[in-house]
Order: C-alpha cells, then structure tokens, then sequence
C-alpha cells in the first residue's frame, strides 16, 4: 500500500503547469498503466487533495501499487465479485449490476503490518491448514502458561495440546464451553483458501514477533485501549503473534464474497492481551453453522454476544474499545 499524505501544498502552478498526481508505469504487465488522481492538473489540485481523501482522512489517500493500481475507494469500478475490487473493498450487487464500495470496518492501513512484504509465513492454500509457532516468552492464557501456540486456518489459535484435538482441527464451530480444549477463536467459520486470488487474497499471514517496533506499538495499544483493565498500566510486551485471515472464501470453494479479520496477541510472561481487527465479515454463516468468536480453556471461557448469530459478522461495525472494527482483551 502507498500513503500519500498532504500538507500544506501551497504551490500549484509552476512555469505555467499546474501539478499532477499519480500514477505511470510503461509495463505492459499491469492492468492499469496510468491513474491520476482527482483534480490533478487543475486549478484546483492543491485544495482537493488538502481538504478531502479516499479512506475519510482529509489530507490522506491510499492506494495498492502492486499488480494493478487501485484507490482505496474507487466506488466506480464495476464488479461481480468482491476480487474484482481493491483491499479495502466488496462488491455491491445491489448498486445497478455491482460497484466496489468501501469496507465498513476498519481499514487495512490500519491492521498491524503483514503480507508478503512483511517477514510471514503463510499457511497452504486448501481447506484445513495449520501450523505451530514457538515463543521466546510464554503466553499466559486463562491462568496457564504455554511455551507454543497452533494457528489454523478455520479462525482458531490454540494452545497445548489441545491443537491435534478433534475441535481444533473440525470445521464446525461449537458453542462454548469446548470440554478439554484451549484456544481463542476470533472468528471461528469453516474458511476455505483452496482458489488463488488477485493481489495474495485468500491467505492466511502469521507470525511470532519480537520486533521492537511491534512490541512497542503493542504495549502502547493496550496502555491506550485497555487504560481502566487491571495489569495494562505495568505492562511490556516481549512477544507478540500477528495472524491475519487476509480476504479469505469460505467452503466449499466459494469466494464470491471475501473476510478479512487479524488477531493480534502479547505477552509478557505473566500477562497477555489481545486485539482483533475485522475489516470486513462478508458472511456470519458457513457450512451450515454460524461463526463463533471467544476464548476457551476447559471450563473457563468467555463468548461474544454476537457468537453463534446471524449477528457475528457485526463485529466488522462495533467495538468494545470506541474503534470501529476493533476489539481488545485481557486474556
């Protein structure tokens, strides 16, 4: 993605041109070798970029430069399928034949960093997938302390041993209380990244970090989001794991509409916390169940409201911390 801020522009017109801003490439390769951005070589180029936006920030505008160039809210393209649209955007099939519109949750520029840009792994493309990620500093979860965590592809990080269990590794969410088991389920629906998508959709990003700048921003997210939560004053993360369900389909097959979600989960040995992100929650309904979202270890657990409803992809458009799209606990 490219930010490009504006401040202050000032000059528009030099030896008689007014300024331009875009994009060029001569490659034949993308699908789109030129965009200009609105009002580019005009009068009034300095007051359109200043005082408006593309993702409802005055001053700002993002765009996707790799493959073809998209604008975070181009609400002109035309499509059939949400993969037809930018990052941050699904198709409206109700707006005259299907137009891109802007997600309403929260932005992509807004997730902790991942993608292919990022040190990730990725999880195999296919219908069940995971993997075990280790720690430096245990994660202490409801009370015990683990040393490693699972992550799958179906929406569920799971600690111990409880990652070979047969819920861990089924396809169809259960009411909490799962007996025996120990995971955090921020969305957990039976995903389905077998098909190949445009700009690396349909795949699940991870990583265990121990990145000064992550940490930092982790530890500050929680003194901001969780300031009255007992513990988050004194705490410093030392380990953090990003996982994000980035555009991802559901089963069998189908990705007509795309979700994208991340959890985002510190510690610092003797206490964690974490935070989900919802960009956008395009079904709360797959392979005959509705999604659950919650924290499960044995017989303590905690689960949403919206869980196990036609509601739980509301998550998207509510928050439990005053950010859209954004939800933050103590675990």
């Amino acid at each position: 993605m490219l930010t490009i801020p504006n401040s202050d522009i000032g000059t528009r017109l030099v030896h008689g041109l007014f300024a331009r801003a875009g994009f060029n490439s001569k490659s034949a390769k993308v699908t789109s070798v030129a965009y200009e951005l609105p009002a580019s070589g005009t009068t009034a180029v300095d007051t359109s970029l200043e005082t408006s936006s593309n993702v409802n920030f005055n001053g700002k505008w993002v765009y996707q430069i790799t493959g073809e160039i998209r604008s975070a809210t181009n609400a002109n393209t035309e499509c059939s399928m949400d993969d037809d649209c930018g990052a941050d955007q699904w198709c409206d099939l109700t707006n005259n034949g299907g137009k891109c519109t802007t997600n309403e949750g929260m932005l992509l520029s807004n997730f902790y960093p991942f993608g292919k840009d990022q040190p990730d792994q990725a999880l195999p493309q296919g219908d069940d997938s995971k993997d075990q990620l280790s720690s430096p500093t245990p994660f202490v979860f409801l009370g015990e302390s683990f040393p490693y965590l699972f992550v799958g592809s179906n929406g569920l990080v799971s600690f111990g041993k409880s990652a070979t269990s047969t819920a861990f590794n089924s396809f169809t969410p259960k009411a909490l209380p799962v007996p025996d088991e120990t995971f955090i389920a921020p969305y957990w629906t039976d995903t389905d990244t077998s098909v190949p998508l445009k700009n690396n959709g349909n795949n699940i990003y991870y990583r265990m970090s121990t990145n000064s700048a992550i940490l930092n921003r982790f530890t500050s997210d929680i003194h901001t989001l969780m300031a009255t939560t007992p513990g988050a004053a004194d705490f410093d993360a030392r380990a953090v794991v990003i996982i994000t369900w980035y555009r991802v389909g559901r089963y069998n097959n189908i990705v007509d509409k795309l979700s994208t979600w991340q959890a985002v989960i510190g510690t610092d040995g003797a206490t964690s916390f974490c935070i989900f992100n919802y960009g956008r929650l395009a079904w709360s309904y797959a392979n005959l169940r509705f999604a659950r979202i919650g924290f499960n270890n044995k017989g303590t657990y905690y689960e949403l409201t919206q869980s196990g409803s036609e509601n739980s992809n509301s998550l998207a458009t509510s928050s439990n911390v005053n950010q859209k799209g954004q939800w933050a606990f103590k675990i």
